[in-house]
């Protein structure tokens, strides 16, 4: 409890709100605002990652990231992130899709032994791994929220080659041989070399790609250059982290998180070399939520799983998943570090991005991507959900039941591009005409479409999906609850990125200092938990080794 409340505390510090915020009309009317802000992020983001664990992988990952994308804009009240809704929609997506090659079944295993400084150990893996799922998340979002029209609309070509390239290689079978082949020897199965199960394939690809389109397209040379420092930061982290230093600390899982740790120093220096202080600010709110929510959800399922009190003297609570709670929460704390984030961006009025050309076809994109190609992608899961149970059959009609799927995705996408078409050309009337009401569609219908997705799925626990249903309909509430108006912020007052208004504060600074204790609790604790559950005398697995 004390610990909660310092972390509440030293969050609020790191706001640094400007007494005249209050003299100048900050009223009750504006923190119901900005508290529908973090209630809504916490919200949808922790549904989306609890019903993300049912898909796993980078497009499992990449629903919550447009939940969370959609949500914000709406409820942000800028209009300028209403006007943009489907981009940043669609950079979350990607942002949190980065995340989702990051494997962690063992890390929650070392975490849950008796012994603290291996339970310590598997905490401490298990904040990296969230705080990149945070922090590549959140710079995404910043590039939505800083980056000029014209180099958001420029990286709608390169964004489309790279994906089609790698659509090709997982076709041709190249892929899976990349993730499941390379790397390992057929004869020892628990045994792995470095690159085995990560996404090496797409960035070679991808930096061959970006290197070949180089000095042809004048024009999309600046994003082609941000997408070959991710490239490149991603291979030289695994060559020095895993392949130079021997640093797995998943064996023999996969250690994509090296490349996450590449992608992210990318990002970073990126950042800092445009002076963009907003954006490091952004990603700092998300690494350290992403790190410190996975620790803390961690340590609820340790509750958990060991029936500490309550747990185990009422049976209802028994019923719970708590591995899936445990993502929920990751879930929820990466939402409100964001949402913190954003109330401090829009307290300080960050300056809308600039508007340098026209609108092009990016939203119509992003829309496509969201709305059409992401349900799709994902229900190949469910397919292979009902396949696996039992519940449909291998042929119908004489006709394999993968072909009339296919035919099912591929009518799906055509009436996708024929709703574009047609609202491209305004005879679509099932669209709201104002920013505001098009922002607010687009989030509600995310969060239908990925709740239905998961309802399709076989054998779910009643008490979970509930947990799902309330979050996400009392999100749904607020939404519509968001007035039609956008804020009076004066523009007379905008900050830009670069400003000293974004550096951060000693309260958020303190949050750093404070994780590594709030993580050596959490392993007291639960080292504590499991003796207690199991005997001081239970068999250890050792840090590095291979079960």
């Amino acid at each position: 409890m004390f610990l909660g409340s310092a972390g509440l505390l030293f969050f609020v510090l790191s706001l640094e709100i400007p007494r005249w915020d209050f003299k100048r009309g900050f009223t009750v009317k504006r923190w119901r605002q900005f508290g529908l802000l973090l209630v809504v992020c916490t919200l949808v983001m922790a549904s989306g990652w609890g019903i993300r664990g049912s898909f796993g992988h980078s497009r499992g990952a990449m629903m919550p990231g447009a939940m969370l994308g959609l949500s914000l804009a709406i409820c942000s009240r800028r209009s300028d992130w209403w006007q943009k809704a489907p981009i940043i929609g669609l950079l979350c997506a990607i942002g949190w899709g980065f995340g989702g090659t990051s494997s962690y079944g063992r890390l929650i295993h070392y975490s849950m032994q008796a012994d603290w400084t291996t339970s310590l150990y598997g905490y401490g893996s298990l904040f990296i791994v969230g705080a990149l799922y945070g922090g590549i998340g959140a710079a995404c979002l910043a590039l939505a929220l800083t980056a000029r029209r014209s180099f958001l609309e420029a990286s709608l070509g390169p964004l489309f080659l790279t994906y089609s390239l790698w659509l090709l290689l997982e076709w041709l079978g190249v892929k899976r041989w990349s993730l499941e082949l390379f790397a390992k020897d057929p004869s020892q199965p628990d045994v792995t070399a470095w690159l085995y199960d990560t996404l090496w394939l797409c960035a070679v690809s991808n930096l061959a790609l970006c290197l070949a389109l180089w000095p042809w397209v004048l024009r999309w040379r600046k994003p082609l250059q941000l997408m070959m420092l991710l490239s490149a930061g991603w291979l030289a982290a695994m060559a020095i982290l895993i392949g130079l230093l021997g640093l797995r600390i998943n064996p023999s899982r996969s250690d994509a998180w090296a490349g996450c740790v590449g992608i992210m120093i990318a990002f970073l220096g990126y950042f800092l070399a445009q002076r963009n202080r907003a954006a490091v600010l952004l990603c700092s709110y998300g690494l350290i939520s992403g790190g410190l929510g996975f620790a803390l959800g961690q340590f609820g399922q340790a509750l958990g799983r060991t029936r500490w009190g309550p747990i185990g003297e009422y049976p209802v609570l028994q019923e719970f998943g708590y591995w899936t709670i445990m993502e929920q929460i990751l879930g929820g704390a990466m939402g409100l570090g964001i949402g913190l984030a954003l109330w401090r961006l829009i307290l300080g009025r960050l300056e809308p991005a600039q508007e340098d050309v026209p609108p092009g076809d990016l939203n119509s994109f992003a829309v496509f991507s969201l709305f059409g190609l992401l349900p799709i992608f994902n229900l190949m899961t469910n397919f292979d959900a009902w396949r696996k149970s039992g519940a449909i059959p291998e042929q119908t009609l004489g006709i394999p039941v993968g072909w009339i799927l296919l035919g099912i995705g591929l009518v799906w996408l055509l009436i996708v591009l024929e709703s574009l078409r047609l609202y491209r050309r305004g005879q679509l009337d099932l669209v709201p005409a104002s920013a505001c009401g098009k922002a607010r569609a687009l989030a509600l219908g995310i969060c239908a479409m990925v709740w239905i997705l998961y309802a399709l799925l076989p054998s779910k626990g009643l008490p979970t999906s509930l947990l799902f249903i309330v979050s996400l309909s009392v999100s749904a509430w607020l939404i519509l609850r968001v007035p039609n108006q956008a804020s009076d912020w004066s523009a007379s007052s905008w900050q830009s990125p670069q400003s000293v208004a974004w550096r951060l504060t000693w309260g958020h600074l303190c949050l750093w200092l404070l994780a590594p204790f709030v993580l050596g609790l959490l392993a007291y604790a639960t080292s504590h938990l499991q003796a207690r559950s199991v005997g001081t005398n239970s068999a250890q697995v050792a840090i590095g080794g291979d079960k």
